[in-house]
């Protein structure tokens, strides 16, 4: 009897020495950590994104960069000072205006395209300043000017072409006939010019 207890302690010594110790047997699946996928993996832009960037900020350009004091003025702008002119048209020449108030260069009367010249101008000056004034353009091939004032009811004093060149009042172009009520000019076809009429108290011309 005492022969059979022996033989079933050896065995279960044996059985124990057998079977792995506790902290050395697989861990089960029950008892591991679950692994969850990402259900919104991120984009490969997104992993180009820095970090740091703030995707809901907007990039705004700068639409007026910061001008330089030293550049100076526009080509295009007028000088300083100058007296700018309404452009003349694209129509053809109508010197016969009805009342407009062309008492000044930046008034003129948009007189259009000169082709040839034209028999009668009608205007009517005002009386305190004296003065009329037309803005036109040359024709393609039209370089000469000659206007006739006898017959009007006003008492001229002068006449005179002025350069019109970017619609700027410019320098007067020399006349060629001597009497106050005859002019003529050599102009330059395809430009702009201003024609002023002065006169003793307006009236009509």
């Amino acid at each position: 009897m005492m022969t059979t207890r022996y033989v079933c302690a050896a065995a279960c010594l044996g059985l124990l020495a057998a079977c792995p110790a506790r902290e050395d047997r697989p861990q089960r699946a029950a008892d591991a950590a679950p692994v969850r996928a990402d259900a919104n993996p991120p984009s490969a832009a997104d992993a180009a994104t820095p970090a740091s960037a703030d995707a809901s900020a907007p990039v705004v350009a700068d639409a007026s960069p910061a001008s330089d004091p030293d550049a100076g003025p526009s080509p295009d702008a007028p000088p300083t000072g100058a007296i700018t002119i309404p452009d003349p048209g694209t129509g053809p020449a109508d010197w016969q205006m009805d009342y407009h108030e062309n008492f000044t260069p930046g008034d003129a009367f948009p007189v259009g395209i000169v082709t040839d010249n034209y028999p009668y101008i009608l205007a009517y000056i005002e009386p305190t300043s004296g003065d009329v004034f037309y803005v036109f353009r040359t024709g393609p091939t039209f370089t000469r000017l000659d206007i006739d004032l006898w017959g009007n009811k006003a008492d001229v004093l002068a006449m005179h072409v002025h350069e019109g060149t970017g619609l700027v009042f410019g320098a007067e172009v020399p006349d060629d006939k001597p009497e106050i009520l005859l002019g003529g000019w050599n102009l330059q076809a395809d430009t702009v010019y201003v024609l002023e009429i002065h006169t003793a108290g307006g009236g009509f011309v």
